[in-house]
C-alpha cells in the first residue's frame, strides 16, 4: 500500500516522494487519523510547515476522530499522568527562552491538581 511505501520513503529521506505516496493513500482512505498524521509528519520533514500544521489540526479537530492524546486516555482511566516530564519540561523550556508560558502554566497546574487527586484517593 502507498502509506507502507511513503514509510519506505521517509526511512529513505525521500520526504517529497514519502508525501505523494500519503497523499495517495488519503485520497483512498480520508478518515484515517493515522494517515493524515503521517502527512502532517511528511509535511514537516519536506519543509511545508503551514502544510503540516493544516493536517495536524485537521486530525486533531475532527468531531467525528477518535484520536487523543496518551495523557488524555491516562486521567480519563484514573492512571498516573507524566505531568513533570511532558508539560513540566516544555514549561522549563519556555521559561528558559522567555516564551508565554500562561497555557503551560495552567495546563501543568491542572495536571499536579490531579496528581494529588489522584494520590488521595479522591476521584
Amino acid at each position: 500500500p502507498d502509506s507502507l511505501q511513503a514509510h519506505r520513503q521517509l526511512a529513505g529521506g525521500d520526504f517529497a516522494g514519502a508525501r505523494e505516496k500519503t497523499r495517495l493513500a488519503l485520497d483512498r482512505n480520508p478518515q484515517n487519523t493515522n494517515i493524515i498524521s503521517l502527512l502532517a509528519y511528511c509535511l514537516f520533514r519536506s519543509g511545508d510547515l503551514a502544510g503540516a500544521l493544516k493536517a495536524a489540526q485537521s486530525r486533531l479537530t475532527d468531531p467525528k476522530g477518535t484520536w487523543s492524546a496518551s495523557m488524555m486516555r491516562d486521567m480519563e482511566g484514573g492512571r498516573q499522568v507524566e505531568a513533570d516530564h511532558v508539560i513540566g519540561f516544555m514549561l522549563d523550556k519556555a521559561r528558559k527562552h522567555g516564551v508565554d508560558d500562561t497555557i503551560l502554566s495552567l495546563a501543568y497546574t491542572h495536571l499536579k491538581t490531579y496528581e494529588r487527586r489522584r494520590a488521595d484517593g479522591r476521584l
